[in-house]
């Protein structure tokens, strides 16, 4: 018995110090990653003072621009639909949507719950439908890597923003318009469908049943969610004006469609570009969304407890294929004209 014991103690031993090993090796890492984490912030906010302090009177004059702008123009219309995403994610039931709810199950590998949010989110805008994705996490009916992607999918410009802003607006083009909304929303299945997970059922955890609407909870966190979406819009427009002014040029354009939608669509439709390489830029403009509204949709990520891991690649092939499509079919109106 007692030889028989002896080898059974030792590997628990050998495993119990290949344990405490591992164990050292990921306190290490984590202690590494909070101090590049503590000390890229700690770099940010030192640039932050810096650059304030060399140019506050511009900072302040272009952020209150932003702010206004913000309030008057951003804030009216997205605080209804902020409303209507708590009420839809509430009362839309999969069951309710039938073979559509199946179908888009199927072509993107997240549960069905999630085609409310894709839906809502077309028709309202950035960042509705990422916010909805977090209110379906939080009550257990997306797993967390159907909600990673589904921060993506669901986060898209408005129909009527491509349409009436964009297309017969600055493009002066209905036809324009109706190319740029087929090209994002085709680039936008495409790449939930390349990225393709398998849809699983939340039986692991106890699904939240969903109970009477609270109007009152609904006005408090659209207006949470609205006060987030004015601060990133009137930080990225301030900064974009400030950066953008000494950069002059196509680097201005550049980085106005990186970091923020509304800014670089404006930009690439002021220049005299030809009307592919027009409606490409645009369409990778929209597709992208831009580094504003990454930050809006992090917010809701964050508290939803959402990774936001792959929502910056995913959102990149969306704006490179948005691009592609659009190319293609600038072509065939070209042709056809």
């Amino acid at each position: 018995m007692i030889k028989s014991g002896y080898p059974r103690s030792a590997s628990y031993e050998v495993r119990d110090a290949a344990k405490e090993k591992c164990g050292d090796r990921s306190d290490r890492k984590t202690r590494r990653e909070s101090l590049f984490k503590a000390l890229c912030t700690a770099l940010i906010i030192v640039g932050f003072v810096c650059f304030t302090a060399l140019m506050g009177e511009e900072v302040g004059a272009r952020f209150s621009e932003g702010l206004m702008l913000a309030v008057r123009r951003v804030l009216p219309i997205t605080m209804p639909f902020m409303l209507l995403s708590s009420l839809a994610s509430q009362y839309i039931y999969p069951e309710c949507l039938g073979a559509p709810a199946r179908i888009f199950e199927r072509i993107t590998g997240i549960s069905r719950s999630a085609l409310g949010a894709y839906i809502i989110g077309s028709v309202a805008g950035f960042p509705i439908g990422a916010r909805m994705t977090a209110e379906l996490y939080r009550r257990g009916e997306l797993s967390p890597s159907e909600a990673e992607r589904a921060l993506a999918l669901t986060d898209n410009p408005s129909i009527a923003f491509i349409l009436a802003v964009v297309g017969e607006g600055l493009l002066k083009s209905q036809s324009s318009g109706f190319i740029l909304l087929i090209s994002i929303q085709a680039a936008t299945l495409v790449t939930a469908a390349l990225f393709r997970g398998k849809s699983c059922v939340m039986t692991s955890i106890v699904v939240e049943k969903r109970g009477k609407f609270d109007l009152i909870d609904a006005i408090k966190s659209a207006v949470s969610s609205s006060i987030n979406m004015v601060g990133c819009v009137a930080l990225f427009y301030g900064a974009v004006g400030i950066i953008g002014e000494r950069l002059g040029g196509a680097a201005s354009v550049c980085l106005s469609l990186f970091l923020e939608v509304a800014g670089g669509v404006h930009a690439v439709c002021a220049l005299d570009l030809p009307l592919s390489v027009e409606l490409s830029l645009v369409a990778f403009a929209l597709g992208f969304g831009g580094f504003c509204v990454m930050a809006q949709v992090a917010s809701f990520a964050s508290d939803g407890g959402i990774s936001m891991r792959k929502y910056l690649p995913l959102k990149l092939v969306e704006g490179l294929l948005s691009a592609l499509f659009a190319l293609a079919g600038s072509m065939i109106l070209w042709t056809f004209n």
